[in-house]
């Protein structure tokens, strides 16, 4: 694989990013210490399993949002979290597509590089990262498949 240039811009999640995972992490830390500590009468096993399971799935969850970033170079993308990392090069990018979604915190944009090689997989930035003018013209650079109609 190509190396590519220097990353220009570095982007990370917004806070839509981390709602979900810290409330999931706080809720299922909050009922363990309440169940360790004797406050909240465990019930039954399931009880205990869904405090425990909520704690290390919101703390897997949080980590994986903390550490989410997409870096912007002149020919590439890349997506890093500490799960995995997602390359595409700007050669590599048949087009994108733009999703637009009315969600309850308003009307957001996600986007859907397609590679021109089926067996890479398909890049998704989603709304949780906050972008600007620089990433948007980086964007612009790559074909709009729903412009040009091609599927």
């Amino acid at each position: 694989m190509e190396q590519s240039s220097l990353v220009a811009r570095v982007y990370k999640m917004n806070w839509r990013g981390w709602v979900l995972p810290l409330f999931c992490f706080i809720v299922g830390a909050t009922h363990t210490l309440g169940i360790l500590t004797g406050r909240i009468e465990p019930g039954h096993r399931l009880g205990i399993m869904g405090a425990i399971g909520l704690l290390i799935s919101g703390a897997l969850m949080t980590a994986i949002t903390f550490s989410s970033r997409i870096m912007l170079s002149s020919d590439a993308i890349e997506e890093r979290n500490i799960l995995y990392t997602t390359h595409l090069l700007l050669c590599e990018i048949r087009g994108r597509r733009e999703i637009v979604t009315n969600g309850w915190t308003g009307i957001h944009s996600r986007w859907k590089l397609e590679p021109k090689d089926e067996k890479l997989r398909t890049f998704e930035i989603g709304s949780n990262y906050t972008v600007d003018s620089s990433f948007r013209e980086w964007l612009n650079q790559i074909p709009d498949l729903d412009a040009v109609n091609v599927d």
